[in-house]
């Protein structure tokens, strides 16, 4: 199967919502209210955003009408805009991913190129796409795998280069960053341990996630500064599997923070502002939260969830913790699932499943202010 890195669902404990109020400019009206756009599919049940930028371009996964050989759903990158989603294809293989946009257009991802590797695994590549044109960002010299997850607006490109490590017979992931000039592709790999790269802004700082200690079982938080790319964790003690996902102009990171091992533990939505911890909490009722991406205002976007129930997309504003599902203007026809990026319009890109007339599959969705 493909070996796409997506963002860690992870397990439960107990987090209660913890308001911060001060932390963050206040912007957000509590009349404040959103419409709902279906973005579609490429023709087949169901299709996911991921990413977008100023202009509202989203960039997501979707279902195409064609199957593999094994009777599923074959996926593609899609780019949405001017109300048409359009098919980004593939580096030869059956499925693709699009996670990242900049101003101009250009998007990043992952795509299956066709080839196994030595374990028999499908091989995927990061890509880069712009005016119809898909370019295979390659890995590093002797890896297998890659995936490009963030594009800034000075086409700086960042993500992971994978290897399979003879030692340990196993992958490991690798932080890393693309550089195009022409036709030559410069890949650099980012601080001394394996993890990687989830974002990335015009400043050059880039959030992600490295392994700590060797032979422990754990994920941190990390910033890569400006060059020269200085590795900055930024994780309290006793705390286990985080990530950065988001960061804006302002010294603010999104992600999330776990306080233990799972099973045991569970992921609580976090934002550190210049390095400084402060803990979402999640929406009520449930344990679990996750933040995916902030704007320059602060406005944070995500996903809370508990088990045995449909996750609950968030927007997080000046202390308090919105239910999207609560604010999306007619909303009893939706059930917005999951919140994966925020422009600095307020625009919000996520993902959503029709309640009426029968529960459907999810679709990406484009969410605008009402107001």
């Amino acid at each position: 199967m493909p070996r796409f890195v997506l963002i860690p669902i992870l397990v439960l404990g107990l987090i209660l919502l913890l308001p911060l109020p001060g932390v963050i400019p206040a912007s957000l009206a509590s009349a404040q209210t959103y419409t709902i756009t279906d973005l579609g599919t490429l023709g087949g049940l169901s299709s996911e955003a991921l990413g977008l930028n100023l202009a509202g371009m989203v960039v997501g996964v979707s279902d195409t009408s064609g199957t593999d050989n094994q009777g599923n759903a074959i996926r593609h990158g899609f780019v949405f805009e001017n109300g048409q989603i359009r098919d980004l294809g593939s580096l030869g293989g059956d499925n693709s991913i699009a996670t990242g946009i900049d101003a101009s257009g250009r998007v990043v991802g992952a795509s299956d190129t066709g080839q196994v590797d030595q374990q028999g695994a499908i091989v995927t590549h990061a890509f880069s796409w712009a005016s119809g044109v898909l370019r295979d960002l390659g890995t590093r010299r002797g890896d297998v795998d890659s995936g490009a997850e963030a594009v800034d607006e000075r086409g700086g490109v960042a993500g992971w280069s994978r290897e399979w490590d003879q030692a340990l017979s196993d992958y490991r992931n690798w932080p890393v960053t693309w550089s195009v000039r022409g036709a030559q592709t410069i890949i650099r790999t980012l601080g001394r341990n394996p993890g990687a790269a989830h974002v990335v802004i015009a400043s050059g700082e880039i959030g992600g996630e490295v392994d700590g200690d060797p032979g422990v079982d754990e994920a941190l938080p990390v910033i890569f500064t400006a060059p020269p790319r200085t590795q900055r964790i930024i994780l309290p003690a006793n705390d286990w599997y985080c990530a950065v996902y988001g960061l804006n102009k302002n010294g603010i990171a999104a992600g999330y923070v776990g306080s233990c091992p799972p099973p045991a533990g569970s992921p609580v939505a976090t934002l550190w502002k210049h390095f400084k911890r402060h803990a979402l909490g999640a929406l009520p009722g449930d344990c679990s939260s996750l933040a995916r991406g902030v704007n320059k205002g602060g406005e944070t976007v995500g996903d809370s969830w508990v088990f045995s129930q449909a996750p609950r997309g968030f927007l997080w504003d000046s202390g308090r913790m919105f239910d999207l599902n609560t604010i999306v203007a007619g909303n009893s026809e939706w059930h917005v699932d999951s919140a994966a990026a925020i422009n600095d319009r307020g625009w919000i890109a996520a993902t959503a499943h029709r309640l009426v007339p029968a529960a459907g599959a999810p679709r990406a969705v484009l969410l605008t202010p009402s107001q």
